[in-house]
């Protein structure tokens, strides 16, 4: 299985996924990533940093949005022949940002193209995070739901309110990295 991971859950998940698995392609900002920490990891990770800014309007989201997915298309060729070796794709993404609800978007229609069987574990936002991000986390969520052979979605603010008031949000993380990682090891040997 070829593991794509983007945005904050992506990063959550890594730590978690046994090497037999396979490989980890992780799309993350190009801001505050320490690539020396992926290199030691268990299993084989190629770091792909994108940015979400537009150097000429850097408070642009639509700009940012853009920006992002003239790089992801620049980049579908290598990915696509990464992904041709795979028997199965794993997604793993945070829904709701510009990174991992485009990167996302992005691989679940390529890996729709290359008619490659894909198993997605996402992430929805916090409430906090206002209605535009839930809007457009549920959207892409639904259309990964409809194509993936199996998938999951994690929804923050539930898991929040399980954990109860005094959850440690490092702890909380952690968890949900793990539930991601879980899900896709089960996954691996029941799709085919």
């Amino acid at each position: 299985m070829l593991i794509i991971t983007a945005g904050f859950a992506g990063a959550a998940v890594i730590r978690h996924l046994p090497s037999t698995l396979g490989a980890v392609v992780c799309f993350h900002h190009d801001e505050g990533v320490d690539e020396a920490e992926f290199s030691q990891l268990p299993i084989q990770t190629k770091t792909i940093l994108l940015s979400t800014k537009d150097n000429e309007r850097p408070n642009s989201k639509k700009r940012g949005r853009q920006t992002l997915e003239h790089s992801l298309e620049s980049l579908a060729p290598e990915l696509a022949m990464q992904m041709k070796g795979a028997k199965k794709i794993g997604l793993v993404a945070g829904l709701g940002g510009i990174l991992g609800t485009t990167t996302a978007s992005f691989v679940s229609r390529l890996a729709s193209e290359l008619k490659i069987p894909l198993v997605a574990s996402v992430s929805l936002p916090f409430a906090f995070e206002g209605a535009a991000r839930i809007k457009a986390a549920e959207a892409v969520a639904a259309r990964i739901e409809k194509q993936a052979v199996a998938s999951q979605i994690v929804k923050l603010e539930d898991r929040v309110r399980e954990s109860g008031e005094d959850v440690d949000m490092d702890e909380f993380f952690v968890a949900v990295g793990q539930a991601h990682a879980a899900f896709l090891s089960s996954q691996s040997a029941s799709v085919s």
